[in-house]
């Protein structure tokens, strides 16, 4: 016996939607491709991504799988970011930042000598994150890397991905009870 679910998918651009029946036994790499054989979407599946509620769906998962699916569930279509592929001078590295709750990257161009702490700027500065600098750190895979020292010395490349992480209220605590000691 196998499992179908009769399901929504909203278009990423005109929020229209398609009621299409899927097989559980189908991933989500497969649903992509058939949708995107289908003209639904663009002609590029790996431009896009499915949401349900709100979550991103690994594309290796398959719908049975999906804890929250049911009848008449409507999963989004989310165009992913397009990452500009450009020639970047000698002088600078092309760095992309992984946003900490969001499938959304962050393309940065700096210097290798500039400090790594010129990048948490630059995702302040352009509105990809929203959050005090102190609460901010990065990382390169489960390598934490130090804001106090340049690209160069952190051990960064050009086309590197680094991921920017939300540390929470309580590892910042100590300077309000720092400033309470000063009054």
């Amino acid at each position: 016996m196998s499992t179908s679910y009769n399901l929504n998918f909203m278009h990423p651009q005109y929020g229209t939607t398609i009621n299409v029946d899927i097989d559980g036994r189908f991933s989500v790499q497969e649903v992509l491709e058939q949708l995107r054989l289908s003209g639904f979407m663009g002609q590029a599946d790996g431009e896009y991504d499915l949401q349900l509620m709100g979550q991103a769906l690994e594309r290796h998962t398959l719908f049975v799988d999906i804890p929250a699916l049911y009848d008449g569930a409507v999963l989004r279509l989310v165009e992913q970011p397009k990452v500009k592929v450009t020639a970047t001078s000698p002088d600078l590295m092309l760095l992309h930042v992984k946003h900490p709750t969001s499938p959304y990257l962050l393309s940065i161009e700096l210097p290798p000598k500039a400090p790594l702490i010129r990048i948490l700027e630059e995702a302040l500065e352009r509105g990809f994150v929203a959050a005090p600098m102190a609460q901010l750190s990065l990382t390169k895979g489960q390598q934490p890397l130090d804001p106090q020292q340049s690209l160069a010395q952190n051990g960064l490349q050009a086309g590197d991905y680094v991921k920017l992480h939300l540390q929470s209220q309580e590892t910042t605590e100590e300077a309000p009870a720092e400033l309470r000691q000063r009054l």
